[in-house]
């Protein structure tokens, strides 16, 4: 239960600063783009 208060609460700055405060979210979009072009 008390994991699912700070989950709510990470996306909400993602879609606020995805670039200025996580720079990994960069980092997962290309990884994913990478498995997609490896899976398809």
């Amino acid at each position: 239960m008390r994991h699912k208060r700070p989950a709510q609460r990470i996306p909400a700055q993602y879609s606020r600063n995805p670039e200025r405060k996580r720079p990994t979210t960069i980092i997962k979009r290309s990884i994913c783009k990478w498995t997609v072009h490896f899976y398809t």
